[in-house]
């Protein structure tokens, strides 16, 4: 299997011809409530590592009334996790760590209900391994 290049997170499934853990890493501020935005793409064959994969909220998101994250693919939004707490601050990880059957990208969907968040800071991390 060819070694793929390393392209620019969001555009191409990235694979280090070494065997190692693979990360994809996006950060999402206040103003990102209410988007869908793509983490990343991983590739063909990768397994997902649950216990590595999740959210870091840094600074908590302070919308009105619930302030939560999805994280999960552009056809099933939340398809690793639903409802992630990010009105406060810490680790939160994924509930599932699928192999994956084809090219896939990651999105995450924060959502915030009530008045705007106007402040919050966290970065969706998700670890995986390719079949090299």
């Amino acid at each position: 299997m060819p070694v793929r290049p390393i392209g620019t997170q969001g555009k191409l499934a990235r694979v280090f011809h070494h065997e190692l853990i693979h990360f994809l890493r996006k950060n999402l501020v206040s103003s990102d409530v209410g988007e869908t935005i793509v983490v990343g793409v991983l590739p063909r064959n990768a397994q997902i590592l649950p216990q590595l994969s999740g959210v870091y909220v840094e600074t908590a998101f302070n919308a009105g009334t619930a302030n939560t994250i999805d994280i999960g693919t552009d056809a099933s939004g939340s398809s690793y996790a639903s409802a992630l707490a990010t009105g406060t601050t810490g680790y939160k990880a994924v509930t599932s760590g699928p192999r994956l059957a084809a090219e896939t990208t990651v999105v995450a969907t924060l959502t915030g209900t009530g008045t705007a968040a106007t402040a919050g800071l966290a970065t969706v991390i998700i670890a995986y391994v390719p079949d090299l």
